[in-house]
């Protein structure tokens, strides 16, 4: 596919009809500030999460086309990439022609990364906000865009409004929150103290289970007052190595990989699968009333 620019405002933007078209296959319809999503198979509630794969633009992510034939493989009504789709711009038009190319058609909610464009992020996936919600069933996930060192405040009060709705209306029993860069990670820089201080105490107030970030290259797990925060971020860029042990690391393994979810009524079960396919962890949470 040949890449044309056009300017908008002064601006050179990469948008294109051609990539808009690419889109709508995969992410249609459009997303809303809030999402409801019915599961395929009640009992079956099952999803991905993946990240990171940072496409460059001027030759194959080989890791990436992997992940994803593992990821097209697995049981999922749909899959979250939490960011950084790609390196630059230039990027695009490969990410989707790996979609393609492997075959992989299914809905994804995606999460803008340090590296997505945020002039144009909204306008490619056809969304109505970067920070959204999407209810599946009896889970609810909170899609919050922190590229910033901090949130701003109406975005703390979203997330307070979102899950203080979902304890008083809508029953939801399990409540995930994701982001692009972790609360807690063993990498440089990898404790966000402004954004843990801002979000943490939501988190214990309303009963997230589980808050699931990348940016740092690797699989790390972390349980912290009874709350699991998971690393993942192996979609295919470089891998990022340990260099600290924050309080609650459980483990850190320097690979690529991604994540297959499955909620039952009580038990949250989460395989961690690596670019061979073998696993690499599993983690099952238990549901608490809270």
């Amino acid at each position: 596919m040949i890449l044309m620019q056009s300017k908008e405002n002064g601006k050179i933007n990469i948008y294109k009809r051609v990539i808009k078209k690419r889109v709508k296959r995969y992410l249609s319809p459009r997303i809303l500030k809030e999402n409801f999503l019915k599961p395929s198979n009640p009992k079956k509630k099952e999803f991905i999460v993946y990240s990171d794969n940072r496409n460059f633009g001027f030759k194959v992510n080989r890791v990436h086309r992997r992940i994803l034939e593992l990821i097209k493989s697995e049981n999922k009504d749909f899959i979250i990439h939490i960011g950084d789709f790609v390196f630059w711009d230039f990027g695009w038009p490969s990410f989707f022609k790996d979609l393609r190319n492997v075959g992989v058609n299914t809905l994804i909610f995606p999460v803008r990364g340090n590296h997505d464009n945020p002039l144009y992020f909204k306008r490619l996936f056809n969304m109505e906000s970067l920070d959204y919600s999407l209810i599946y069933d009896d889970v609810l996930i909170i899609f919050i865009d922190d590229n910033a060192n901090h949130l701003r405040k109406s975005q703390v009060e979203y997330v307070k409004q979102t899950l203080e709705k979902a304890n008083n209306v809508n029953k939801i029993k399990w409540k995930i929150v994701i982001l692009h860069k972790p609360l807690y990670s063993g990498a440089v820089g990898g404790v966000r103290n402004e954004l843990i201080n801002q979000l943490v105490p939501l988190f214990k107030k309303y009963g997230v289970q589980l808050s699931i970030g990348s940016h740092f290259h690797s699989y790390e797990r972390l349980h912290i007052d009874g709350i699991t925060y998971l690393v993942s971020a192996g979609g295919g860029a470089h891998l990022t190595n340990q260099h600290l042990t924050p309080p609650g690391l459980i483990l850190h393994i320097t690979t690529f990989n991604y994540l297959h979810i499955k909620v039952e009524e009580n038990q949250l079960f989460i395989r961690v699968i690596d670019n061979d396919g073998k696993h690499i962890d599993k983690v099952e949470i238990k549901y608490k009333n809270h």
